[in-house]
């Protein structure tokens, strides 16, 4: 959500100072959001189709950086995103995890037209990018096309519809870690504009969602309520 601070520059030319001030405030706002999202890959991955996961709009890479940790060294991770300022914080962020671009790969690539092979991934997982997007049927288009038969993709998203209590309860959760020291002012600003929906209004809604799903090639999509996000299974259907 703080992605929308970055919408004041061009993303594929992001100045410096903001991908340090989002790095930090993505790992303090949503460390316990990405875990917990590893936490579920590192589960699917058990019955996932091949071993290879693709994160869209990695930003800063924390969320492939964990779900590496949680996972077989079999498994390798590769995390696009369309700034070349972010991609080279994600591969700093892998150095001093100490996890070696052999087994989690960051690459520029623009959503809407990923240069991966038709096929290519078991497992997709994208998480506040879907209505940063110019075309984002286009983009679930493109996880389709690098999908392999039977593979899934996980979209997690703000809507703007939140209910108060939802978002309540995510607000807790963050003055909860905030209290704990893990956060800055940087992201006590962010907290401000989530409390007044600032941050929530470029969001769709549910029913915008799910239209965006029926134009897509995607036929299959359960949704689920996770906090403040709307978690969106998509499954491409498996070979005849």
């Amino acid at each position: 959500m703080v992605k929308r601070l970055l919408k004041l520059f061009n993303l594929t030319k992001v100045p410096p100072l903001a991908v340090d001030v989002y790095s930090k405030v993505s790992r303090a706002a949503n460390g316990d959001f990405h875990s917990h999202i590893a936490d579920d890959v590192a589960e699917e991955s058990k019955r996932m189709i091949g071993h290879r996961i693709l994160d869209v709009g990695t930003g800063p890479g924390y969320l492939p950086l964990n779900i590496a940790r949680r996972t077989p060294e079999k498994m390798h991770l590769v995390g696009v995103d369309i700034s070349e300022q972010m991609v080279n914080q994600a591969r700093e962020n892998a150095r001093r995890m100490g996890i070696p671009p052999q087994r989690v790969y960051f690459s520029v690539a623009n959503a809407e037209r990923l240069p991966l092979y038709e096929e290519e991934f078991g497992f997709i997982v994208s998480t506040e990018v879907l209505h940063q997007v110019k075309d984002p049927v286009k983009m679930l288009n493109q996880m389709f096309r690098a999908l392999k038969p039977g593979g899934k993709a996980w979209i997690y998203d703000t809507t703007s519809d939140i209910s108060n209590t939802h978002l309540e309860m995510h607000l807790d959760m963050v003055r909860r870690r905030l209290l704990a020291g893990k956060m800055n002012r940087t992201t006590i600003s962010w907290v401000t504009l989530l409390r007044k929906r600032e941050i929530l209004f470029e969001s769709y809604t549910l029913s915008e969602l799910l239209e965006i799903v029926r134009k897509s090639k995607f036929k299959e999509c359960d949704l689920h309520r996770d906090g403040i996000w709307v978690k969106m299974v998509l499954k491409k259907p498996k070979a005849e």
